[in-house]
């Protein structure tokens, strides 16, 4: 027994502890990317569209639609940028998204479409909700000041 073998075996435990870390990593991002993660956020929107619709509010209906679109369409835009500028880190929250579709096998343009397609649409769809709340609930004879205002004075035909 040599001097050295006390030493090698204590280098050995922090690589295995490792690589059990990268394989927790690669698991979690297989489950961020399974069928069944796809089809319960597919039910939560058709939910909330259901919800919209027997309430018969449309306007938000239209909201969250618009918000949707908006997140796909900057998704689409911001992923080279932020794969070919910054390697797809971007010291923003969602970059665990980046790492763990990286340490799933993805490379660096599909895991900022795969992060940007994720976080994106709930962002704008938050952020289109917010704008409608606030332009809902000023009064109506501040609405009357913008253009088309005569039309939120009329009263709604029966």
């Amino acid at each position: 027994m040599s001097l050295t073998t006390p030493l090698a075996a204590p280098a050995a435990a922090p690589s295995t502890a490792s690589a059990a870390a990268r394989s927790d990593r690669a698991g979690l991002a297989r489950a961020l990317l399974s069928a069944d993660t796809a089809l319960a956020v597919g039910l939560a929107v058709v939910g909330l569209f259901a919800l919209l619709l027997v309430r018969r509010d449309l306007t938000a209906a239209y909201v969250v639609v618009a918000g949707v679109f908006t997140g796909i369409v900057a998704a689409l835009i911001s992923a080279p940028i932020a794969a070919g500028v910054f390697g797809g880190v971007t010291a923003s929250g969602t970059d665990f998204l980046v790492a763990a579709f990286r340490q799933a096998g993805a490379d660096v343009y599909a895991a900022t479409t795969g992060q940007g397609l994720i976080s994106d649409p709930i962002d704008k769809v938050t952020t289109f909700f917010t704008v409608y709340l606030i332009l809902s609930a000023l009064a109506n004879r501040f609405k009357a000041r913008f253009p088309q205002g005569e039309q939120v004075l009329e009263e709604p035909s029966a």
